[in-house]
């Protein structure tokens, strides 16, 4: 059984061992259909950290 690897920008076939184990990625998930309130929902309840609004101040403005 041929495994195709990304290795970089190149694939890489690689031909597993009897003993090893090839684990596989999950399946993909649902596609987002509603691209600007999956920002705003990411924007509001991030998975760490306080929401953006509780961290800018209105009117205020970012340098980088």
């Amino acid at each position: 059984m041929a495994i195709p690897l990304l290795a970089d920008s190149r694939i890489v076939v690689a031909d597993p061992g009897a003993d090893d184990v090839v684990l596989r990625p999950p399946p993909p998930r649902e596609a987002i259909t509603d691209v600007p309130a999956a920002v705003r929902d990411a924007l509001a309840y991030p998975l760490a950290g306080p929401p953006l609004a509780s961290l800018v101040t209105k009117g205020g403005t970012a340098s980088g």
